[in-house]
């Protein structure tokens, strides 16, 4: 059986090595809610290497820079899976999760797995350690450090009429996420600016910017396959704007990433019947404008 090994651009994509996984080698690891078969998330023709166990890849010589995934869960990872599958009610959003405790870029990785992988495949990270350029003029840039909240999804077969406004909706569910009683309690609205001349789109609470969104696409025929990424500091370092820091209590990940999904689902089925007009005001009780 030929295995294919995942797309390792190093101008565009990498995984850290530090902690990931026993040697020099370089793991992710393949989380599935109900222990499904996992044959079924990707394209049988292009699939990555996958492992039953850490033994079975280390066995596999491969070279370094190969990333191997291993089905199941990864020991001493920081993020709660099993508190976050209690929150999450889905069908297919969220559902199965590459986890990657340090990656460069998620969102150029699930690029490059687009070919690859099935509806839905969310990729997690602990800390996104490569920084994502966020404005196209001035070269800024957006870092996740450890405590972020960093995760990226992928939709298929969007129409070319809805595409355009997936970053909206990207938007609204996630400000629905973020304003809870937590924040509100605390006077505190976290809110989006959006700017034609950023690659992402920036969150922010009161006045801090802590977060952003980015949304990019492929086409195949008549529709595309669409990446949407989320990048957001929520428990970091003293030394980083993050959202514990703004709110003054910690800000659970799992609760976060859970709820978003949910609240995303549940709206895109609006949003492919109807478009977004009929959520549109809501966006813009949350919206800065950029002046």
């Amino acid at each position: 059986m030929t295995h294919h090994v995942l797309p390792r651009d190093n101008d565009r994509t990498g995984w850290g090595h530090g902690g990931i996984g026993s040697g020099s080698h370089p793991y992710v690891y393949l989380i599935l809610h109900d222990r499904k078969n996992w044959d079924g998330l990707f394209d049988p023709n292009t699939k990555p290497d996958i492992y039953n166990n850490e033994g079975d890849a280390d066995k596999d010589k491969k070279p370094d820079d190969d990333i191997k995934v291993v089905v199941g869960d990864k020991d001493n990872k920081s993020f709660d899976f099993e508190n976050y599958y209690l929150t999450l009610k889905t069908h297919l959003l969220g559902q199965n999760i590459i986890y990657g405790p340090n990656l460069t870029n998620d969102v150029f990785l699930c690029i490059d797995l687009l070919s690859m992988t099935q509806q839905g495949l969310t990729i997690l990270a602990d800390q996104q350690t490569e920084t994502t350029p966020t404005n196209i003029s001035d070269n800024q840039k957006f870092v996740c450090p450890v405590g972020s909240l960093v995760f990226t999804f992928k939709l298929q077969k969007v129409a070319s009429t809805l595409v355009d406004d997936l970053q909206k909706l990207l938007a609204l569910a996630l400000l629905d996420s973020l304003n809870t009683e937590q924040t509100m309690e605390k006077f505190i609205t976290i809110r989006i600016k959006f700017s034609k001349d950023n690659v992402s789109q920036d969150l922010y609470a009161n006045k801090e910017r802590f977060g952003g969104i980015l949304v990019q696409s492929k086409k195949f025929d008549d529709s595309y396959d669409v990446c949407l990424g989320v990048g957001l500091n929520l428990n970091t370092s003293d030394d980083v704007d993050c959202l514990k820091k703004i709110v003054g209590s910690p800000i659970s990940r799992e609760t976060t990433m859970a709820t978003f999904f949910n609240k995303f689902e549940s709206m895109y089925f609006t949003f492919i019947h109807q478009g977004f007009s009929s959520l549109q005001h809501r966006l813009d009780c949350f919206t800065i404008n950029d002046d």
